[in-house]
């Protein structure tokens, strides 16, 4: 019998040791990475020892697991036969005497988003699966609204602080006193506290018991962009918040950067997901702007020779004379075409002599990166939809939470197999359009077929593409 003692943050596990490695078993992993060591030998008593690069999230020596990941344990239990008992000793907050509606100002919540509401309401913690668009930033607020309680709502960059404080302003006037944030040279914590992770975890290596003190007040956790909560700035202010019984995650892409561990983070710190909204449902609807991809096939130069990652992502991607006069050329049509065009790179170098060459084809183009203050963002984005340039390039900086409707074609010049950044960067382009320009974005990307590994990161973007609903290759 495997007894299980459910509290807010940990699960303790009472059972004997026989029992308890199953439950080793069940949160057991392969590490990211780990066949890459050199076996990780050590040498205890005379003796060698090789890591199998298993790890597991079930501590044995204290008996207990993060309590997000409670269904998996009791699933993978039962599955083998072994006798569950549950005791959850969480306690529900009572009714708050600032509970209230889920009516926003301004807007009225779509069918889809009281959907999630009441999915999260009956399971009380979980991941929100939104594709980008959906409206995650209201979802929250309602919830916050219509709970009344002691609510923390973690992000990671200043500019997605301040844009989500003005949020809950906006669409909930009454609130307005009692909103505080925490971040960006600013400390005004209050019953709803916006605060940034980087914050936090600098607060909590400063004073660790006057921290765990604060955030133990909270009872409802909002974790924005939840695909980033496996990095331990995310994890530590999360699992301090120990009278968090409600716990909300949301994000476009969980689970799909392939680190297992950071999954198990994420489901950890809140649990599985419990609700969905696609793509492919918000396209059909008309709530998202249909996506064109075109892809160009990059063949020179012949790069079969070298080995070295970043020789290659040099060679292949960044100063590659074929690909960047692709780029240029093809924003140049584009624009042409009238379009706000927004470049991707990676890296500040590529950035930089992208935008050369997209000037020296007469487009008027603005580059920004992560050396760049929140403002001078903002100002180029105005500076955009005001059409006073047609095109951006930028880093990644803009991957997440930016919301420029004007934005209508994309070139995805960085090159990379990962799933979260390729959604992240389409979502900047498909949010709703008007009339006039048409209610579809062109997304540009390339097939690099230069080398063995750009050839294989491209055809996965190409495959998750060709795979996601609402989703079209010309």
């Amino acid at each position: 019998m495997i007894k299980l003692v459910v509290g807010n943050i940990m699960t303790n596990v009472e059972t004997t040791e026989i029992f308890a490695q199953s439950v080793y078993d069940a949160l057991a992993y392969k590490v990211k990475g780990s066949e890459h060591a050199n076996r990780y030998a050590s040498r205890k008593w005379g003796r060698h020892y090789e890591w199998d690069g298993i790890k597991s999230f079930f501590d044995k020596k204290n008996k207990y697991f993060l309590t997000g990941l409670l269904g998996t344990v009791v699933k993978a239990l039962r599955d083998k036969g072994v006798p569950v008992e549950v005791v959850d000793t969480r306690q529900k907050p009572p009714l708050s005497p600032h509970a209230s509606d889920f009516k926003l100002k301004g807007i009225d919540l779509y069918d889809y988003q009281m959907r999630v509401i009441d999915d999260f309401l009956a399971a009380k913690r979980g991941v929100a699966r939104l594709a980008t668009g959906a409206g995650k930033t209201e979802i929250a607020i309602a919830l916050t609204k219509h709970l009344g309680l002691t609510t923390l709502f973690l992000t990671h960059r200043i500019n997605l602080l301040t844009q989500t404080a003005r949020r809950y302003m906006l669409r909930c006037p009454e609130l307005k006193n009692h909103i505080g944030v925490l971040g960006g040279g600013m400390n005004e914590p209050k019953r709803v506290t916006i605060a940034t992770v980087q914050t936090l975890f600098a607060m909590i290596k400063k004073n660790p018991r006057l921290m765990a003190d604060f955030l133990s007040q909270f009872q409802f956790l909002i974790v924005d962009e939840a695909h980033r909560s496996g990095a331990k700035q995310f994890y530590i202010p999360a699992s301090l918040c120990k009278n968090a019984y409600y716990r909300l995650g949301l994000t476009a892409t969980p689970f799909m950067g392939g680190n297992v561990e950071a999954d198990m983070f994420l489901m950890g710190i809140t649990a599985d997901v419990i609700s969905r909204v696609t793509n492919g449902e918000l396209i059909e609807r008309g709530i998202l702007a249909k996506p064109l991809f075109k892809f160009f096939t990059v063949t020179e130069p012949n790069l079969s020779r070298f080995h070295n990652w970043r020789d290659i992502y040099e060679r292949g991607i960044i100063y590659n004379a074929e690909r960047n006069m692709l780029v240029a050329t093809q924003t140049k049509k584009l624009s042409d075409m009238g379009k706000k065009v927004l470049v991707i790179v990676r890296e500040c170098a590529h950035g930089e002599l992208l935008t050369g060459m997209i000037k020296d084809q007469g487009v008027r183009t603005l580059y920004c990166d992560g050396r760049h203050t929140g403002d001078e963002r903002e100002g180029a984005l105005e500076a955009l939809r005001k059409g006073k340039v047609d095109a951006i390039v930028a880093t990644n900086i803009f991957d997440e939470g930016i919301d420029v409707h004007d934005i209508n074609a994309i070139v995805l010049a960085a090159g990379t197999k990962s799933a979260p950044a390729l959604f992240q960067r389409t979502g900047r382009a498909i949010r709703k359009k008007s009339e006039e320009v048409g209610n579809y974005a062109i997304i540009l990307d390339f097939i690099d077929d230069t080398h063995r590994i750009l050839k294989e990161h491209s055809m996965l973007r190409y495959e998750m593409v060709k795979n996601e609903p609402g989703f079209t290759i010309l």
